[in-house]
């Protein structure tokens, strides 16, 4: 557009240009429309610096609307007296990538720019300066949303000015502390934080997005590079200091970080790979710190020494390894320790010792590969009165004669215990506590039933064998003429000197004195005779 072909328009209060393909003007392009109010060149392909000149004339501009273009640099627009009128500005949708300032200083401390909506949104703005929108007194909406801003400082504006700052991707760093506080002061003004509508941060060293309102100012970090291993990321509270307070390390493959600050209060060795936990020798003695996270990190077996050095800490995560047993007094140093996680290990026996002198608030054993809990730690667990949550779900507890003192423990002691109705006996599922007490009991003592039941069975039998075989003895003469003579069988007859077996056998009653003295006296003597071979 040339501004000579705009010189009947003077009239003109509304100029719509919007989706064409406008590349670029002419400076006073715009100069004889004087009763402009509304210009609209949104959808165009404006690039490059955004020069005022080009609205010089416009003596009446209000509403200036430049949305989707390809502007990069709006430096000091506000600059000049032709852009005083205008109230609202949108610029949303183009390639601005950094602003230091829209008015120079000769016009900060005027007051009749009228401007009271900016719309900067979807750009790529990812510095912005504290002082980017001084001398603005009219200003009360700044539209910043879905750039590439990481950090801000409270802008320096003297009134009440709502700036909308929701998905960025901000750092809840050390810098951006002062939006813990009500109000924080700017020069000469007081602002009040609850202005800056930001949405969520993200806060170090895990990467958690939160909220920033609930952000703690002790969340806001800085990162430190000074005495920080190469495969750690290293915080500070306080941006004026070096100190190290949190450490961040990844990745490490079978070692501990070659440096380690003693004076790091929170260190994260979480999602690692160290099967072996030991102890370098040039670590610190004397650890300052108060949590440490060795959760997701392999590990199978740890030093008894490890935690000598870390006698201040007081939350120990160890969850998620395949630790099988631990040695006996691996935790007894830890006199301040307050949370232990031990919950998705390999544990299969839990010892009391482990446990000596802890006055521990929560202690998760949770997932891991236990069968059973023995009354010394049940006793040990009676006597922390400090506990609060003891969790033993997701293991494969064995509802039998070893676990009754458990279950009775469980149903009348164990109100420390989280999800108590949740604990199932392996074998079945069912909630431990639903299962009657009475059916705790051992296959060992449902065996020594049965094998009393099978040796009272024997020594029955035993007895009648013996009676059956006494009878036998007592009547064996009868016996085996009977057998003989009925069955045929032979072999248990007695022998005759010729080694005959007897032809007959003779059965009578001893008591029936006539019967016994006629045979005595003339059968007998009749057998003899014919060499007929009888036994009695």
């Amino acid at each position: 557009m040339r501004g000579n072909r705009t010189k009947d328009l003077q009239s003109l209060e509304r100029i719509d240009l919007s989706f064409n393909q406008l590349d670029s003007f002419d400076n006073a392009s715009f100069i004889n429309m004087t009763s402009l109010s509304d210009l609209n060149l949104s959808f165009n392909i404006i690039s490059g610096n955004l020069s005022a000149d080009v609205f010089c004339g416009t003596e009446n501009l209000t509403i200036l609307n430049l949305k989707k273009n390809y502007i990069s640099n709006i430096e000091k627009f506000f600059s000049f007296y032709w852009t005083k009128t205008i109230t609202h500005l949108d610029l949303s949708f183009n390639t601005i990538q950094q602003i230091n300032s829209l008015m120079s200083h000769e016009f900060n401390n005027q007051s009749d720019h009228l401007l009271r909506e900016l719309n900067l949104e979807h750009d790529y703005i990812h510095d912005i300066s504290q002082d980017a929108f001084l001398g603005f007194l009219n200003l009360r909406q700044v539209n910043l949303r879905n750039n590439m801003l990481r950090t801000i400082q409270p802008f320096n504006i003297a009134y009440k000015t709502e700036f909308l700052l929701q998905n960025n991707p901000l750092q809840c760093n050390c810098n951006m502390s002062w939006l813990s506080d009500s109000y924080v002061t700017v020069g000469e003004h007081k602002v009040s934080t609850f202005d800056y509508e930001v949405g969520t941060c993200v806060v170090q060293p895990k990467n958690i997005e939160l909220p920033v309102r609930k952000v703690l100012k002790t969340q806001f970090r800085c990162k430190v590079v000074n005495d920080c291993d190469r495969m750690c990321e290293c915080f500070s509270d306080n941006s004026k200091t070096s100190e190290i307070d949190y450490i961040d390390c990844n990745g490490l493959i079978g070692y501990m970080p070659e440096i380690l600050s003693r004076d790091a209060r929170v260190i994260y060795l979480d999602g690692n790979r160290i099967p072996i936990l030991k102890l370098p020798e040039h670590y610190s003695p004397d650890f300052l710190t108060t949590e440490l996270y060795l959760n997701k990190s392999q590990i199978g077996f740890i030093e008894d020494i490890f935690f000598s050095g870390f006698d201040k800490l007081e939350i120990l995560d160890l969850s998620r390894n395949k630790i099988p047993t631990l040695p006996t007094a691996i935790f007894n140093n830890l006199l301040n320790l307050k949370n232990l996680y031990l919950s998705d290990n390999n544990i299969q026996t839990v010892s009391p010792l482990w446990f000596n002198g802890l006055s521990l608030k929560i202690l998760n054993l949770n997932g891991n590969k236990i069968h059973h809990i023995s009354q010394t730690f049940l006793s040990q667990i009676d006597g922390m009165h400090s506990l609060r949550y003891l969790q033993l779900q997701n293991n494969p507890w064995q509802c039998d004669c070893k676990n009754r003192n458990f279950r009775i423990w469980l149903k009348t002691s164990g109100k420390v215990v989280r999800h108590r109705y949740d604990i199932d006996c392996y074998r079945d599922s069912k909630p431990l506590l639903s299962v009657h007490l009475s059916e705790f009991v051992c296959k060992v003592e449902e065996s020594h039933a049965k094998r009393r039941g099978i040796i009272t069975a024997v020594i029955i039998a035993l007895i009648c064998l013996v009676i059956v075989m006494s009878a036998a003895i007592y009547y064996r003469r009868d016996l085996i003429a009977v057998l003989y003579v009925k069955l045929g069988v032979g072999c248990l007859r007695h022998k005759y000197e010729l080694n005959r077996p007897y032809d007959a056998y003779l059965i009578y009653d001893t008591n029936d004195a006539k019967c016994s003295d006629w045979i005595n006296k003339s059968l007998l003597i009749f057998l003899e005779k014919e060499e007929i071979l009888i036994t009695l």
